[in-house]
């Protein structure tokens, strides 16, 4: 044991006894519990459980956190759609309220009549409710007063838009007359020729404008009469002689000193006579239209004048005799419909042309008449909401291939592939009733359709004589 260096030996007994040699710089180190084995080290430790609840923190947070962008998502998306339907809202408002203010067209005025029918149907019923004996026949005369005084208004209102459209409609008849004749030359190169007769036009229309204009000095009036009698001297026509009589009977009834509201008819007739001989009708005559009688007025009129639908089998009525025969009706809901309907068929690029010949009195017919005004799923009633999209996605709109239903509704219908497993048997068979009904009363569409769609005049898409 007292070697100079570090030496193994080997020794046979007790190892525990022989190898520990004690010596006053050992340190000896006392465990102050009992040992443990790596698999209760392991088990007191639990690391993968540590791991898991890391992770689970992790994703938690991290899917906290996806929560909020997709709600900040959420609201802006929500924010941007709530302006957008604001706008529309109010757009339509403003288009409603401009058309109630300034009525310009048909539309906006059966549009004011109908406000007009259903005020006088809720104040009818008010006043049923509320009073009877003599004050109900007071209150109901007075409520026929005010009606007189609307309908006088919106009458005031449209004849002075019809003369306006009527004066603008003249100015551009005048204007045409009066250009030169273009064509294009050799190298593309622009030739204008001024001939006689648009000089003449030219020339005959300053005196229109002036013999439109009203004159209160009588002298003028007489001049300017002189200057047209002049102008006209050198042509001998039917409708120049016929001018000439009518300028003649105002120049005498001018010395009697009649008054301008009694020549108002006569000057009338004067500005349409001259007119034609502005146009110079009987030196250009043009290809004559076809006319009809009208069966009402018995005014025998060009077949544009005449109203025409998508039901009807033969002209019988013209435009102003329909207006006043049928009812005065808001159809700016259904037009809306309508263009939807044909909006939608133009961006699949349909070939049908069903779409394109209804009307909105027939989309009112068919909503109200074979959809009972109501949405086939959630029973909805509000006729603003209602869509007339198509039943089967792969063929053409038609009257039969159509269902109604709400906006929300008809988006998700149109992704529908295979209606059999969505829709319900009662379902199935509601719809295929529905179609039934709307191709026995629109048989004679297929006809029209296929008439425009072989030829190709879809500018022309509308009824010709008794193809209806």
């Amino acid at each position: 044991m007292d070697t100079s260096k570090d030496e193994s030996t080997q020794y046979f007994g007790d190892a525990n006894e022989a190898l520990f040699v004690p010596t006053n710089t050992d340190t000896e180190l006392i465990p102050n519990k009992d040992f443990e084995t790596f698999e209760e080290l392991q088990i007191r430790i639990n690391t993968i459980e540590k791991v898991r609840l890391i992770q689970r923190n992790f994703r938690l947070c991290r899917l906290k956190k996806c929560i909020r962008e997709c709600a900040s998502e959420f609201r802006r998306i929500s924010a941007i759609k709530k302006k957008q339907e604001e706008k529309i809202k109010q757009d339509y408002i403003n288009a409603n309220r401009k058309s109630d203010n300034f009525p310009r067209t048909k539309k906006d005025f059966d549009v004011l009549f109908a406000q007009i029918a259903t005020w006088k149907e809720t104040e009818t019923k008010r006043i049923s409710k509320e009073f009877t004996g003599p004050t109900r026949v007071i209150e109901i005369q007075a409520l026929l007063e005010k009606e007189i005084q609307l309908l006088n208004g919106i009458e005031k209102r449209r004849l002075e838009i019809q003369g306006e459209i009527q004066a603008a409609r003249q100015d551009r008849i005048l204007k045409q007359c009066g250009e030169p004749i273009k064509w294009i030359g050799y190298r593309n190169t622009l030739i204008e020729m001024d001939t006689i007769r648009t000089q003449r036009a030219r020339t005959l229309t300053e005196l229109f404008t002036l013999l439109r204009q009203p004159m209160k000095n009588l002298d003028d009036r007489l001049r300017l009469l002189n200057d047209i009698s002049e102008a006209l001297c050198n042509e001998n026509t039917s409708r120049i002689i016929e001018l000439e009589n009518l300028f003649e009977r105002e120049r005498e009834l001018l010395r009697c000193k009649v008054s301008d509201d009694t020549l108002k008819i006569l000057r009338e007739r004067q500005l349409v006579v001259f007119l034609d001989v502005i146009k110079d009708d009987e030196h250009n005559k043009s290809k004559k239209s076809i006319t009809h009688i009208c069966e009402k007025c018995k005014a025998v009129l060009p077949l544009r004048n005449f109203a025409m639908h998508s039901k009807q089998k033969y002209y019988d009525l013209c435009q102003k005799c329909a207006s006043l025969k049928s009812s005065k009706t808001d159809l700016s809901v259904y037009r809306a419909i309508l263009r939807g309907i044909q909006r939608d068929e133009r961006k699949r690029g349909a070939f049908a042309s069903f779409a394109f010949i209804i009307q909105e009195t027939d989309v009112r017919h068919i909503i109200e008449n074979i959809w009972h005004g109501i949405s086939l799923l959630s029973q909805c009633n509000v006729t603003s909401d209602l869509r007339l999209c198509r039943w089967n996605i792969n063929e053409e709109w038609s009257p039969w291939n159509c269902i109604c239903l709400t906006d929300t509704e008809a988006r998700i219908h149109v992704k529908c592939c295979n209606l059999e497993s969505i829709y319900g048997e009662k379902i199935m068979a509601e719809c295929r009733s529905r179609h039934s009904l709307a191709k026995s009363t629109y048989k004679h569409l297929k006809k029209i359709d296929s008439t425009f769609v072989e030829s190709g005049n879809w500018h022309e898409c509308g009824m010709k004589d008794k193809i209806v």
